[in-house]
């Protein structure tokens, strides 16, 4: 009794491994009340009585709101203009003026993937690129005579014509 009620939950294990794969962005699963599958963007969850059922509740699901996902990047990179397409894919493009440089690692004028959490990643590696040498980060601090490091904080704050700014020359 014992060897087939664990073939029968690898047997199940391996059903909702083939339903996970078939609808990216779910998680499905079995339990003692049966079938279930979860959105991982907002956590819907839907149940059913065999993995036919579960297909097609899956299938069936009402849309996951995105404006929610749009209104938190907008909000963390206001210099971008940041919407959704009808395919599903994510593109931000930069506001106000902005001259794309044609240069290894410069940056990007407009960014797209097919993804929220992708395109945030992006944003975020744009982010740091716009300005490399930010005060806390570490970058460069290690290299050049002393007070260099003092010099470009100076820098990067606006001080450098100042009194302040000069005390580490």
């Amino acid at each position: 009794m014992t060897g087939e009620r664990e073939l029968m939950d690898r047997a199940r294990d391996v059903i909702a491994a083939r339903l996970t794969a078939e609808h990216p962005g779910w998680l499905a699963g079995h339990d003692i009340y049966g079938w279930h599958a979860h959105r991982l963007d907002d956590g819907h969850t839907v149940r059913a009585t065999g993995p036919d059922g579960l297909r097609a509740l899956i299938g069936a699901a009402p849309p996951f709101a995105t404006w929610h996902l749009a209104a938190e990047l907008r909000r963390a990179h206001p210099a971008w203009h940041i919407w959704r397409d009808g395919t599903g894919w994510w593109h931000a493009r930069r506001r106000g003026n902005f001259r794309q440089e044609h240069r290894p690692g410069a940056p990007l004028y407009a960014v797209h993937e097919p993804d929220a959490v992708l395109l945030r990643d992006r944003l975020q590696e744009q982010d740091k690129q716009d300005r490399p040498d930010m005060p806390g980060d570490g970058a460069g601090q290690a290299e050049g005579p002393a007070g260099t490091a003092e010099r470009r904080v100076g820098i990067a704050e606006g001080r450098a014509g100042t009194a302040e700014g000069r005390a580490g020359e």
